[in-house]
């Protein structure tokens, strides 16, 4: 959330490298519970905007780098929230330009 002159996180979530999940002695020391298992990074963060979205928080326009924005399933699941964004994606990365309705 972020207004001109201050921002603040609305939620978090524990990224785990993915050589982690399999590596018993770090999850140990880390005290990772057993349930927690690799997602990526646009994986965790539409997990925390859906609850956003489920608790009702008014939404904007959601920006997002192209770590974000490569991933086709993230832009289709912002799409199917409703949510307006603007991603940035890499050059080689596909994208469909999209009517006002959202159809191809």
């Amino acid at each position: 959330m972020a207004t001109r002159t201050e921002h603040l996180p609305l939620d978090f979530e524990l990224y785990l490298p993915e050589c982690w999940p399999n590596d018993e002695a770090r999850r140990r020391e880390g005290r990772i519970p057993a349930e927690v298992a690799f997602q990526t990074k646009p994986q965790l963060a539409l997990r925390m905007i859906e609850r956003a979205v489920a608790d009702g928080v008014a939404p904007g326009v959601l920006l997002a780098d192209s770590a974000y924005g490569n991933s086709s399933d993230f832009r289709a699941r912002l799409r199917a929230l409703g949510l307006h964004y603007a991603v940035a994606v890499s050059a080689p990365a596909g994208v469909r330009l999209l009517d006002a309705k959202g159809r191809p």
